[in-house]
């Protein structure tokens, strides 16, 4: 089974580009644009690793 990761990220092209690396490394990966999104998701699918962007707005 593949490590899940989620990638906070409110910038589209830089969670695009992280997401993107990651899945060629076999990671499953799932991505929130903002801190409401990335809380949902996590409550309910318990990702392995938040890589997260300190700086949201």
């Amino acid at each position: 089974m593949a490590v899940s990761i989620l990638v906070v990220e409110d910038d589209k092209a830089i969670r695009n580009f992280i997401s993107a690396t990651l899945e060629v490394h076999s990671y499953s990966c799932f991505t929130a644009e903002n801190g409401e999104q990335a809380i949902l998701f996590a409550t309910s699918h318990r990702p392995d690793i938040i890589i997260l962007d300190l700086g949201l707005p």
